[in-house]
Parts: structure tokens; sequence; C-alpha cells
């Protein structure tokens, strides 16, 4: 494998040159090689050649790769950039070239012809390639040993490079993902079809193309508004949206009905009402053009705010008929007046049946725990605090059983943890018996943390369970051992706690640990805050500060916020920055962007490296956001180089430095601190060596989300005439990770939300907290933000955001129905 890398040339002397900016031009082109490509949006350049062999550069959107040594009638105008010249393509289709070399080249893509292409061309002549497309019988006569069927085969292959670029072309004007159209071909030979009859299944199919799209789509085909597969779409959409964006489990029934009556209605706004009336439009079918100018004219005083008017209106015949399909088939399950996915309403049944049953198995009681926790107290010098105390005598009297260990952070959970899997390991051991733990979290960050912490066997839950990938939530795994641990179970949603609690053999003992204070999961549900307050699973609650000591400034603000009060610089060590709490006041999101950039460096310079800082955001957009932070952090410590290989990751826009909005690219670099977003466990390892190159290291396999790197190499790979890209990341392993055309699972990590924090902790956190993330500010994401801290955290914002955070303790209240589950016998 090599890294290909592409310079201009001193002089262009290629065929563009001869042309002035500006200037049309049309052309048959062979091409000859990839030059870049963003696999999201099908944005690529390529090198290719004229009939006369001059060179010219393509660029444009093309939905799938450009066929290499593949022939093409391309029409653009010509533009300058930073390739130079290239002739911005905007209608291109395959062409069938005449003179010898080229009718040639075109014969070897050819099922069986690679060898054989030179004397298919002595056969047939020039009009080779035309006599296969249109008449494969006269072929079959001309070439001895050559079948009409082979003949068939080889006009099929030639028909399906000009059909499929049609296809294709017809998919990116459908507004598909070019890293998908391709596939959705694959997979549908008749995609045009299904799209115009039915476009609803890509909801399924593509990531991120929701209902809304397909039924644009759907409409455009005459798709009638009252069709069945239409109102089932949209019903499954309203709670899906509802349990994403607020971790909702269910929706009240009569919330539900009015959304999907609101969604599945169809209705002008003002806009396109405004351009009916002035003839820039055609009004839709059964629409009183009159009628429509008379409603405008009554609501114009309000500038036409909230006006909608009927098209068509879904009976409630229809909608009736589509819930009962949907509750049918159990898509949808309606509850007395709760309607729920029917995933997440088995989910939540499981999960509250599993922990009865757990809470009901207790056996083997140890009359000796007292005892055993009193000698290894004496042997191990330690002093517990009396919820420590109560915690291990109560984990520790019996066989099987759940516990849950709840504590803010600092109270000693783990510290607790161990002396129960001490005293645990001793009972066993004394009863003649063997005694094996497991530590799960759910993330990597977090399992390597308890696995530093206790040194037991640790993993992620889906490593634990074999689930492959996240959209794969299914296993047949069970977990047999003594004793196992969840930790940071806040983070654990409704659908991956029925999975995980219902795959742990009977009679293991359960220690469920995570700290209630801390934002809920990003899936739907809020189990462990609906475990404690059911009062029907034994808790106990650490209450006593142990963790970074009574010095901590660190620690101090975050019981402070918890305590609902006004925390502050505390610069407790005047040494150093562990253990101080740092506040600067900052109104102005850009100052505060540049001012976080500099304290990462004022960092870098006291000796800590950039894996060891971490800037949180509360939320991704804004100008102190996730985006904005990444690209100005991005371009402070690893700015672009002719030495290092980038690829496109995706577009943003923020505002500069003079508060002018623009859009701007977010590249992958190689140097750039990254992390994979979502799990993967069939994901291959490689190892490098001087000399060798990266070859397979077959000792390990699967990345988990949250697992952070460094981009290591960024390469171009041929395979056969396919180019490929290539990100190599290197893991804390010392590992590469490779991903190949796709990088959609990784993402810059100099600034993450606190949300994807979760569970992680870094030496030090730098955060800014401004007014313009008031819609995202409550005191579970503050106290979330200090307790990712190990040595020292610097915030940026005005007091009053700050306040506004800690006074706000109305965290969205999700619809859950888990603890009424486990009160009912």
């Amino acid at each position: 494998m090599s890294d290909l890398k592409f310079s201009l040339d001193a002089e262009d002397t290629s065929l563009l040159a001869q042309y002035a900016i500006g200037a049309s031009l049309s052309s048959e082109v062979r091409v000859v090689r990839n030059i870049y490509r963003n696999n999201e949006n099908g944005y690529s350049i390529y090198d290719a050649e004229d009939t006369s062999y001059r060179l010219l550069k393509l660029s444009g959107y093309f939905p799938t790769p450009l066929r290499l040594d593949g022939y093409y009638r391309v029409r653009g105008i010509i533009k300058k950039g930073k390739y130079g010249r290239t002739l911005q393509v905007d209608d291109y289709k395959s062409a069938l070239p005449e003179d010898q070399d080229s009718v040639i080249t075109v014969l070897r893509t050819l099922p069986g012809l690679d060898t054989r292409a030179p004397d298919i061309y002595r056969a047939l002549g020039p009009q080779a390639l035309g006599l296969i497309m249109d008449s494969p019988e006269i072929v079959a006569k001309k070439i001895p040993g050559v079948g009409v069927s082979t003949a068939i085969r080889w006009q099929q292959a030639l028909k399906g490079f000009r059909e499929d670029d049609v296809v294709l072309k017809t998919l990116q004007e459908y507004q598909i993902p070019a890293s998908d159209a391709s596939r959705l071909l694959e997979k549908y030979p008749d995609i045009i079809q299904r799209l115009k009859t039915s476009p609803y299944f890509l909801a399924d199919e593509i990531n991120g193309f929701g209902f809304l799209k397909c039924d644009k789509i759907a409409l455009e085909n005459g798709y009638p508004p009252d069709g069945l597969e239409r109102l089932e779409q949209a019903m499954l959409y309203v709670l899906q949206q509802d349990c994403w964006r607020y971790g909702n489990c269910y929706m009240q029934s009569k919330l539900f009905s009015e959304q999907v009556s609101r969604l599945v209605d169809i209705e002008l706004d003002y806009k396109s009402a405004m351009a009916i009336v002035r003839g820039e439009a055609e009004p839709p079918p059964g629409v009183d053009k009159q009628a429509l100018a008379n409603a405008l004219a009554s609501r114009r005083v309000h500038a036409g705010h909230g006006f909608r008017f009927p098209v068509s209106k879904i009976p409630s015949s229809a909608l009736k008929m589509a819930l009962g399909a949907l509750r049918s088939s159990s898509r949808i399950i309606v509850d007395e007046d709760r309607v729920y996915l029917g995933y997440l309403h088995q989910a939540e049944s499981m999960t509250a049946r599993c922990l009865r049953t757990m809470a009901a198995s207790e056996y083997g009681n140890f009359p000796d725990a007292e005892e055993v926790l009193n000698q290894v107290c004496v042997a191990d010098g330690i002093i517990l605090e009396e919820k420590q105390r109560e915690a291990v005598l109560r984990a520790c009297a019996h066989r099987g059983g759940v516990l849950v260990l709840n504590g803010r952070a600092g109270c000693g959970k783990t510290f607790a943890l161990n002396i129960i899997i001490k005293v645990l390991r001793e009972l066993y051991k004394r009863q003649g018996l063997s005694f094996e733990a497991q530590v799960m979290a759910p993330t990597g960050q977090a399992a390597q943390v308890a696995h530093k912490a206790t040194g037991l066997p640790t993993s992620t839950i889906h490593r634990a369970l074999h689930i492959v990938v996240d959209k794969n939530m299914e296993t047949d795994t069970l977990i047999t051992c003594d004793c196992v641990v969840i930790d940071e179970f806040s983070m654990v949603g409704i659908n991956l706690a029925s999975i995980l609690l219902s795959s742990i053999a009977g009679g293991t003992k359960t220690i469920i640990m995570g700290d209630f204070h801390q934002l809920p999961s990003i899936d739907p549900g809020n189990v462990l805050k609906d475990i404690i307050e059911s009062g029907t699973i034994p808790v106990v609650t650490l209450n006593v500060v142990k963790r970074q000591g009574a010095g901590s400034g660190v620690l101090y603000n975050a019981n402070a916020i918890l305590d609902g009060n006004p925390i502050k610089s505390m610069k407790v060590n005047d040494k150093g920055v562990k253990d101080n709490a740092y506040i600067f006041k900052s109104d102005d999101p850009t100052a505060a962007r540049n001012a976080v950039v500099s304290m990462v460096a004022a960092m870098g310079k006291r000796g800590y490296r950039l894996q060891d800082i971490q800037v949180l955001c509360p939320q991704k957009q804004t100008d102190v956001g996730v985006y904005a932070l990444n690209y100005a952090l991005q371009a402070a410590f690893n700015p672009p180089a002719e030495s290092k290989v980038e690829v496109f990751s995706q577009r943003v826009t923020i505002h500069d430095e003079n508060g002018e909005l623009k859009t701007v690219s977010l590249m992958l670099r190689e140097g750039d601190k990254v992390v994979n977003t979502a799990n993967n466990y069939e994901m291959k390892f490689f190892t490098w060596q001087k000399g060798v190159g990266f070859s397979e290291d077959f000792s390990r396999k699967g990345i988990v989300n949250g697992e952070m790197g460094r981009v290591a190499k960024i390469m171009k790979v041929k395979d056969g005439k396919t180019v490929r890209q290539r990100v190599y990341v290197q893991v804390s392993s010392g590992q590469f990770v490779m991903y190949e055309d796709n990088w959609d699972d990784l993402t810059l990590a100099y600034a993450m939300t606190i949300h994807r924090a979760q569970g992680s902790q870094w030496p030090i956190v730098i955060a800014p907290i401004m007014s313009c993330n008031r819609t995202m500010l409550n005191r579970q994401i503050l106290y979330t933000l200090y307790t990712r801290a190990q040595d020292s955290t610097v915030l940026y914002g005005t007091q009053g955001s700050i306040q506004y955070a800690i006074d706000n303790t109305h965290s969205a209240k999700r619809n859950t129905w888990l603890q009424e589950r486990l009160r009912r016998a």
C-alpha cells in the first residue's frame, strides 16, 4: 500500500488550459484516476483524458463513483480551484468508444473477456460495442465458441452501465445520499418503480431519511394521502421522534392522536399559499384559488404567522384502520392511555419482570459475613463509613439477589465495591467454592475506568452480550458467573437494560452502580432513577464524599451544584492546577471560543497532552458548540500541511472572528484527535511495522462507542480498478483500526458533548457555559460536566448562565412506566 499524493504542475498543460474560465465544454472522456471523493454527497474529482489522449480534470456530484477506464460523454463549465482547472460536470452519461485501444479497454470489463478482448475486437472490428449492445445474436455467429447466451450477458453488462447511471442520477435528484444510492440499486433493481409506488421503505434503509422526506416523494408521485402505509409510517414516525428527542418510552394517547393528525393532514403554509395566489405555483387538486385568497386576506394583518389552509383532512376511520394494523403486528402497543412502540413496551415489561425475579432470588446465606468484613478492614487498615458498611453487608448476606449502589461523585462507590468483592471471595472460599466476578459498562471509556479501579475482568455491555452493531440489539448470550457488576447504569436505556438483565443467569448476584444525579441515558427510559424511586429493589445510597479529598475545588463545586448552591473559582493548589476549579467570566461566544483554545495551549505548556485535556460542550450547535470548537481547536493544534493527508467529514455553519456567518468543512486530518461513535465488534485491528506497513492483528477484533484515538494515516489504495480511501486510527492499545471509504462513525474529538463524555474522565476538563446554551442547561448537565474531571475544571461563561443551570432542576420528565410495573406484584 502506498500513500498517493497529488500535486499540480507548475504549468497547466491540460486540455482545459486552452479555454477561458467559465467556458462551456462537452467532450467524450476516459476516466483515468480518482483524486477525491466525498462518500456522503458524491462530490468527486477525477483525472480523465479525451479521445486525443489530452488530460483534463472532472469535478462534480456523482451518485456512484465513475468507473476507472470507463467512457463518458460529459458536459460542464470550466472552473478553477484547489486542483487547478477542472470541468465542473453538470451532465454526463456512459459512452461507447470506437477507436481500437478504447474498445479493447471496455471489452476487458465484460464478463470473461479480460484476456480475450483483443481477439473479440479483431472479430468484430470498431463497431464491436455497438454490435454487442444491439445484436448479440450476430456476435454469436461471428465469434466461434461464443453462444447467444454469452453474448446476451455481455449486452446486459453494457446496458447495465448505462441504465445504472440513469437510475443513480434519479436517486440523486430524490436527495438520496450517494453513499446509499449504489447499495439500494444493488438491493432493489426496480428501485425507481418502488420509489414511485411507495417510498416509505427508505426510512428503514437510510439513516436520517425519515418520514418527511419519504412522504414528499410519495405525494409528488400521487400516493393517496389516506393510504394505509402512509398513515402507518406517520404513526411510527411520531412515536420514534418522541422517544429519541425526549427519551420517552410512551406517548399519552391524546397527544399521540393530535400529532399524527397534524402530520398527515395536508395543509398549505403562508409561503405556499401566497405563491399559488400570485400565480407562481399551481394549486393542489380540490383547492379553490379564490377561497385561498380570501383566507390569506383575513390573516394578512398577522403577516402569515400560524397560517394553515386545509387541503386534505384524513378521516378518523382511516386513522383507526392504520392503528389497528400496527397493533395487530405489535409494532405499536396501546396500554390503557399509553401508546408505545412495540419493542419499548416489551423492553419495559421485561426489565420489570427481570428485576422482580432477581430481587426474589436470594439464597445460601452467609452468616459470617460481618466477621469476614471486620477481618478485611483490620487487615487493610480501613474504616468504612456507615453507608459503605451497610452496602457491603447487604451485598454479602447471601448469594444471588440484586443491589443498587447509588451515590454522588466521590462517595466511594468503587471503594465499597472492591471491599464487597474481597469479602465475597473469602466467603465463597470458606464454603469451598470458587468465586468469579465480572464488570460491565455502557461505553469503552467507562469500561476502562472500571477495570483500572477494580482489576476485575471488564467489558462493554455490548461486547459481553456479543451484540455486533448498535442496530442489532439481539443476543442469545447467557452471562454465567457468581457476581455481575453493571457500572455507570444511569447511561443504560430501557432497551439495553431489558436485554442485559434478561441475559444474566438465574442465581447470579447483580450489583447495579450509578449516580442518578447524572444525565439520564441518551436512549429512551430513565432506568436507574425509576429503579431507585420504585422502592421495590434493595438500594444503598452512599452519602459521604471520599474521592479527591476535602481540599478539591472540583469536588466542592460538584457537590455545591447538587445542593443548589453557587459555585466559584477555587485555587487550592498554588503549585499547579490539580484540584483547582477555575471560572472565567465571558459573555461573548467568540471570545469564549478563543479563550478555550488558549487554555488548551496553556495546559499543554504545563505538561498535559491533548489526550489529557477534554473540551466539553452542552450542545453541538452554537458558536461555542462541538462543531465550532472542533474547527477552532483543529486549526490551532493540527493545522493543514502538505505533509498531512485529509478527508472530508462534514459541513457546518459557524460565525467567524468578525461575526460573519460562514459554512466550513470539518476535515479528518492525519494527527487529529478522534472518537469512534458506534459499537462495531466486527472491526478489524492492525499493527504497523516499518518496511512492512499495516498487517491485520488477528488477536483482537471489535471497537466500541467512545473509543478515542489519533488519525495515524490516510491513504488511497487500488483494489482492482477501484481506488479506495482508508483512514487508519491508532487507539489507546497502540493498535490501529481501519475505516474504508466510509467514516461516518468517526468524528473529531477535541471537543464533544457532555452527554457523550458521560462515563469517561480526563485530567483537565474545559467547558463554555454561555447564554446561547440556555435551552440545554440544567443541574444534571453541569454536575455531569464537573464529575468528568480528575484534576481540574475550567469554565467560561456568565455567572447568570451558570447559576441558571444550577437552579434549573426541571430536566425534562420522561414518560416511563417502569416504577409502576415494579410496584405491581
